[in-house]
């Protein structure tokens, strides 16, 4: 293989594999860091259904469903692969984030184990809009996250964390 060549493949296995994605939007795919797994979005099939996300991986054929969510979702693969965050805007006052140490189980709600960790209750954090997002990974297992949200009377909250898998949430 010519250098030309070989640089051909690598700029294209280069665009195969993804790290990050919204969806909906311009793509509707996204190839994990070491191509084991290959995620798909599916608009819904009318106005009552979800948009969904199915997940193939490289020994199995058939797609299986990994989200169906209402709004809008955005996927972070961990630097390796294996791992996957899903921020998940599912409503118009709350998102959380998914995250997926093995994409055969259910995911941890990393809101739900927030709000556990600083002793939050129904009105967490003393607001009536609350989001959870992914920023991205820092590395193969730490995940860093923006808590921000505002309520009544004039609140307002905006946080930045670091989880890490295995210890836990700290503030950045």
């Amino acid at each position: 293989m010519t250098p030309v060549e070989a640089s051909s493949v690598i700029a294209l296995a280069a665009m195969l594999v993804c790290r990050h994605a919204a969806f909906p939007g311009p793509t509707s795919t996204c190839r994990s860091p070491d191509a084991r797994h290959t995620l798909r979005w599916v608009e819904p099939a009318s106005d009552r259904d979800e948009h969904h996300v199915l997940v193939t991986g490289t020994r199995q054929r058939a797609e299986t469903e990994l989200l169906a969510f209402p709004r809008h979702v955005e996927v972070f693969w961990s630097p390796a692969g294996r791992h996957l965050a899903v921020t998940n805007a599912w409503a118009s006052d709350e998102s959380t984030v998914l995250l997926w140490t093995d994409l055969a189980e259910a995911p941890a709600d990393l809101l739900e184990a927030l709000a556990a960790q600083e002793g939050q209750r129904v009105a967490r954090w003393n607001a009536h809009h609350l989001y959870l997002e992914a920023k991205g990974w820092s590395a193969e297992g730490t995940l860093r996250l923006r808590l921000w949200g505002y309520g009544d009377p004039a609140h307002a909250i905006e946080r930045r964390y670091v989880y890490t898998l295995g210890k836990g949430f700290a503030r950045e």
